[in-house]
């Protein structure tokens, strides 16, 4: 190789090493040196139940001023996270028309966003957009009983409800234009059934939603929790009198006494006594001198399983 030539490719490569050089200093000064950068983040607004409240405007972006060196600006640039957060639930108030109208000033929300920031690096922060603005209009609301006989509870052998079910929330609430409200007239449990309950506990279960069908109403909850209060079952045998026919002392009744088999709550077992049931005779349809026994009224915990005999005759003693 040419001597000449060697001496021309040392001096290209020192001149590029050196460019190379002047460049990552020119980098390195350049990234160092504190600018603003103007960035953009969403904004989502906290606090706000969509299913009371439709939006009808909403500033969804705010531009911040950020004074910081540029290796700091370009980490900002490739983090993902470029969503704030702003709790507006206080200002949630309706005027007369059903509108809230909320306005922002972000000067005075420094502080909040400044919380969600990567502050490393950064000298000051300052909002380029002046205010924020949100508008909501209130929806139309019409309230339910959700239904729940679409839902199968089935027991242990000795186990059975003791009370009502009690729903939570007792109420559900939906909320959108009136005339697609007026086309609800319900709202109910999803068919289910639920098997081998034991003792007393919450379910929780899952509604219709054929309210979507009307795309403009939302629902103040999907679920209900169901409390179920069950106990286990004893067997109770009780003898109780068979009462006259009006009282008149002028029949005589056979038996004047029948058994009664009943299942009684554990926890009521020595309380359930016959003076908490009162018994009727009726008219049987087939003999004259026949009536049937009928419980007329026992303890609402008490089921009743069979009462023997079930009729009983009776003679009209004359004068």
């Amino acid at each position: 190789m040419p001597i000449q030539f060697r001496q021309r490719l040392r001096q290209s490569r020192a001149f590029f090493f050196a460019l190379v050089v002047v460049v990552v200093v020119w980098i390195v000064a350049s990234m160092s040196e504190h600018k603003n950068f103007r960035e953009v983040y969403e904004v989502h607004y906290d606090g706000v139940d969509t299913s009371r409240f439709a939006v009808t405007h909403i500033d969804s972006t705010i531009m911040l001023s950020i004074n910081s060196n540029g290796f700091h600006a370009f980490h900002r640039s490739i983090n993902k996270n470029r969503v704030l957060h702003i709790d507006v639930s206080r200002f949630l108030h309706a005027d007369t028309l059903g509108q809230v109208s909320i306005e922002i000033n972000t000067a005075d929300s420094l502080d909040v966003l400044r919380a969600q920031l990567d502050m490393r690096g950064v000298h000051q922060l300052a909002a380029v957009t002046p205010r924020l603005q949100l508008r909501l209009a209130q929806r139309q609301s019409k309230s339910f009983v959700p239904s729940i006989d679409n839902v199968q509870f089935l027991f242990d052998a000795t186990a059975g409800l003791c009370g009502e079910p009690v729903l939570s929330p007792p109420v559900v609430t939906l909320y959108g234009s009136q005339a697609s409200l007026d086309k609800i007239d319900h709202i109910e449990a999803i068919p289910q059934t639920i098997s081998n309950i034991a003792s007393s506990g919450k379910y929780t279960l899952t509604l219709d939603d054929n309210w979507r069908q009307y795309p403009d109403l939302r629902i103040s909850t999907p679920t209900v929790d169901v409390a179920l209060p069950v106990e286990h079952f004893i067997e109770k045998q009780l003898t109780l009198p068979v009462p006259l026919p009006d009282n008149n002392k002028h029949y005589r009744i056979y038996p004047n006494h029948i058994t009664l088999s009943a299942m009684v709550p554990a926890s009521q077992f020595a309380k359930v006594s016959p003076d908490d049931f009162i018994l009727t005779l009726l008219p049987h349809p087939d003999s004259a001198d026949v009536l049937s026994v009928n419980i007329m009224q026992f303890p609402a915990t008490v089921r009743i399983k069979n009462v023997t005999p079930q009729t009983v005759q009776y003679i009209i003693i004359e004068d």
